[in-house]
């Protein structure tokens, strides 16, 4: 089931719960998805310089300690790396042909959900600190 970002509440209570109830699967979907794409760049002796970021990621994004205690400052932090990391996944995913591969696909859906609530959340931060600066700027006028 996936989760709706509500953008009439400016809390972000229910986007960190959402991602704390997530994150193990979403964790252990993420090490399953990168133990393959790792596995298939051997084999095809590609190089990637993407793998870099695709590593920091996994250390930064299922960190319940940094969700749980600044929420603002997770979303600000990861946000942008995880638009990232899902361009970069997915372009993995079809120059590798891993399309076929169902447990790849398995593990593929698992932790896209979670990223790509990261992302929405991180876009509605995005939104409300538009709207608060814009309107700091009209009082200030």
């Amino acid at each position: 089931m996936e989760q709706l970002i509500n953008h009439s509440d400016p809390s972000f209570f229910e986007e960190i719960n959402y991602l704390l109830a997530q994150r193990l699967a979403a964790k252990s979907a993420y090490e399953d998805v990168l133990e393959m794409l790792l596995e298939k760049l051997e084999s095809h002796r590609k190089v990637n310089t993407d793998i870099g970021l695709l590593l920091a990621y996994g250390k930064e994004a299922f960190d319940e300690q940094a969700m749980a205690s600044s929420s603002i400052g997770y979303l600000r932090n990861i946000g942008h790396t995880s638009s990232q990391v899902l361009a970069i996944i997915e372009k993995l995913r079809y120059e590798l042909r891993l399309l076929d591969d169902e447990h790849f696909e398995n593990q593929y859906s698992a932790l896209i959900g979670f990223v790509d609530f990261v992302v929405q959340s991180w876009n509605k931060l995005k939104e409300i600190e538009a709207v608060y600066t814009d309107e700091l700027k009209y009082l200030m006028n």
